[in-house]
């Protein structure tokens, strides 16, 4: 999601940078590093050796945390790296809880086009019908919120918290840096502006809604809300690398509302990929709708490869990333509770998929 620079200040302000150049070359990254694996040369792979791949993959970048990888609905490799908590020693397992980070964008994504089938609103609707403190800029859709197309600026993210009505108040206050629709630029402030209209149109707080309308039909048990993971049970704690004990400074929740403020298990994020691709959370028609790609990048919620949709997550501390193909067989979950480059999750996702698709029973 993002890369993060730390301005010194009263308010202990923590400042994004984009990180869009980096997600733009991390497909072509793959297979170019030369000190990433390299996959077999053979048509197909034996599970023995995805498995022996996968770990070497894995332990090259030190990677901490869960993985899940599914191929035609069978979970063909689940781990759990390192410790959810490094001082008491609590390992990670698959029911560990981890920040999803932008993986969250994906889910309110899902929540806007429910409610466009519910004829409660459509994407092509003015943000200004929604939000009037945008009456100023008329042209601006939902739809360009949901692909990044806004150019609206990204809103500074901190350690302290902000009310919802406050945060709508910054991100408007900000000058546009581009006009509706022209260029994609990445922003959190789009979807904390899409959480804004689900709470209006839906007549419940965005979150009640996430949890109603998507955790409880997709059977995401153990995913939520909460400004503080680290202190649940099989909450992970985040860290800088993967040796220190070192934490970072942590962002306070309501600062992502809607844009990565939802934590959960690799289980969860698998039951959320399932009830896309079966029905049970979006009609066929919209889901073909959401996965439409808007820019040569995104389409909304979601990133598009050559035949894999996904997206990855950064704060600091938590690292995520969520690859399905577009056929819905395979699907590679990563939850880490370490930072980890952005380029560096995409590589890891998109190899580890690769070869599972070339995995023959």
């Amino acid at each position: 999601m993002i890369q993060v620079t730390r301005k010194k200040g009263n308010k202990n302000m923590i400042s994004f940078r984009r990180w869009i150049i980096i997600s733009t070359f991390s497909l072509c990254l793959i297979g170019l590093l030369g000190l990433t694996l390299q996959l077999t040369s053979y048509k197909s792979v034996s599970h023995a050796r995805l498995i022996e791949d996968t770990q070497l993959l894995l332990n090259q970048y030190k990677f901490h945390g869960s993985v899940l990888v599914v191929k035609d609905q069978q979970v063909i490799y689940e781990e759990s790296f390192g410790n959810a908590n490094r001082k008491q020693q609590i390992p990670n397992t698959p029911n560990t809880r981890y920040y999803i980070a932008s993986l969250t964008k994906s889910m309110l994504s899902t929540a806007i086009y429910q409610l466009q089938e519910q004829h409660k609103l459509h994407v092509s609707d003015s943000v200004s019908r929604y939000i009037p403190a945008f009456k100023d800029q008329p042209s601006l859709t939902i739809l360009h919120l949901l692909s990044h197309t806004s150019g609206l600026d990204q809103h500074n993210e901190t350690t302290g918290p902000v009310s919802a009505d406050d945060l709508i108040t910054e991100i408007h206050s900000m000058k546009p840096v581009d006009y509706p629709g022209h260029t994609f630029r990445y922003s959190d402030s789009n979807y904390s502006l899409l959480a804004a209209i689900i709470d209006l149109v839906s007549g419940m707080p965005y979150e009640m809604y996430v949890r109603t309308h998507i955790f409880e039909p997709a059977n995401m048990k153990t995913a939520g809300f909460t400004k503080d993971l680290p202190s649940f049970p099989d909450g992970s704690t985040g860290y800088t690398n993967p040796k220190s004990l070192q934490t970072p400074l942590y962002i306070d929740m309501s600062e992502l509302r809607g844009s990565g403020d939802v934590y959960a298990t690799i289980k969860d994020i698998y039951q959320f990929d399932r009830a896309l691709s079966n029905g049970t959370l979006l009609s066929s028609s919209s889901l073909s709708q959401m996965l439409t790609k808007q820019s040569s990048l995104y389409a909304s919620g979601w990133f598009l490869g050559k035949d894999t949709f996904y997206h990855t997550g950064s704060i600091p501390g938590w690292t995520s990333g969520n690859f399905v193909s577009l056929d819905h067989s395979t699907l590679v979950i990563l939850l880490s509770n370490q930072n980890l480059r952005v380029d560096d999750i995409t590589h890891i996702g998109f190899t580890i998929m690769k070869e599972t698709q070339r995995y023959k029973k």
